[in-house]
């Protein structure tokens, strides 16, 4: 019986009906004194309880695939990587044009000066005048950012994006955004880099997959692509050309990286999603129903056989990951020069951090080979 069979969901929710039943009927046996009726009265509630918490997290388990077998969830995988190429070459992705105006570049000329505090972790309040976003963005320097020497010093930037739901907090807790950095930037396979983390969550628990919603309703794909990038360029010395900016999230996260890429390629060079999709994925909030313009436009997967930008994306999902997998498998299948595609595929592991953190390492790597804003002997 497989830890997502629906055999076992049902075998379990039968376990604590059957548990609830017996505590019911059995109820007056263990109400005498004494210290054994007690400990029954306990261990009947207990084990209800933990059969009712049991059902639960099957079911939800069921739903969203975090583990997707007993190899799995006891951590006995052996996990195989294939990567494979699709769309152009990624070295033609930089040589061709991008549409559209990159909205730094005008200005890139003046150095800002440091920020108060010289701490290499800070978050801030920002108002975006563009969205009309007010909301927290968290910034992670390299190390070294204030040394004197690097005074005159631009970085790259990646834009990054956590999974629904969850927090800038956790985000740069569970993939170490300084640490793998500075062990890359040691070993010679990337350059320092800044990140930044903006709340794209609006209001606070809605999936907005990142979109500009219907008028009235919070422009996240403004807020992200004009307003945050601005304001980071003027407080932090920022590199300004679209080999310079990427973008990384995972699941949700993973889409609104590659839509952000996709949709501004004058901006972003580069996009990393780890276990995402490449189509708006609602919720409860449904902004645009699927077949209508709205949904076409968030559609990346129809852009990259239609009208594919010149940008590289850094794909990962597992075979088990029913919802990564596939799109990801699309992505590719649609995927046109200038677009190059970079498939990564795992044998197993489900829909989870403990997934995708192993490849963060990798992926950053891909990023300093590939995209020149990010190599090890990227200049200023």
């Amino acid at each position: 019986m497989g830890l997502t069979d629906a055999s076992f969901l049902w075998l379990v929710v039968a376990l604590a009906c059957a548990a609830a039943l017996g505590t019911v009927l059995g109820w007056r046996r263990l109400a005498g004194p004494g210290p054994l009726p007690v400990l029954g009265r306990v261990g009947a509630l207990l084990g209800t309880n933990l059969l009712v918490l049991l059902a639960v997290a099957v079911a939800l388990n069921d739903a969203n695939l975090f583990y997707v077998s007993w190899a799995d969830l006891t951590g006995s995988l052996h996990t195989t990587v294939v990567t494979a190429h699709a769309g152009g070459s990624l070295k033609g992705v930089f040589t061709k044009p991008a549409p559209g105006q990159n909205p730094l570049l005008a200005n890139a000329s003046a150095l800002p000066s440091d920020p108060a505090g010289h701490k290499y972790e800070q978050t801030f309040t920002v108002s975006g005048p563009a969205s009309g976003i007010t909301s927290q963005v968290s910034v992670v320097l390299p190390q070294g950012y204030f040394d004197p020497g690097n005074a005159t010093q631009r970085y790259p930037v990646v834009e990054a994006f956590h999974g629904y739901p969850g927090t800038g907090t956790n985000f740069t807790q569970n993939f170490s955004f300084s640490s793998t950095n500075q062990e890359l930037v040691a070993q010679h396979k990337m350059g320092p880099v800044i990140w930044v983390i903006p709340t794209v969550w609006l209001p606070a628990d809605t999936d907005t997959e990142c979109v500009n919603g219907p008028a009235g309703t919070p422009q996240v794909e403004t807020w992200i692509s004009q307003d945050v990038p601005l304001w980071l360029q003027a407080h932090y010395r920022v590199q300004a050309a679209r080999t310079s900016w990427a973008t990384f999230g995972y699941s949700a996260g993973g889409f609104c990286a590659a839509m952000t890429t996709f949709l501004h390629p004058a901006e972003y060079g580069a996009a990393i999603a780890l276990g995402g999709y490449y189509a708006p994925d609602w919720g409860s909030w449904v902004p645009y129903p699927v077949g209508s313009p709205g949904y076409e436009r968030y559609d990346l997967i129809h852009l990259a056989a239609t009208d594919p930008p010149p940008v590289a994306l850094y794909a990962f999902a597992s075979k088990q990951d029913n919802l990564a997998h596939p799109s990801t498998r699309a992505i590719a299948a649609a995927a046109r020069p200038p677009l190059s595609v970079t498939a990564n595929t795992a044998d197993d592991g489900g829909h989870r951090l403990s997934t995708w953190t192993p490849i963060f390492g990798p992926a950053l790597t891909w990023l300093g080979t590939h995209v020149p804003g990010f190599a090890a002997n990227a200049g200023s």
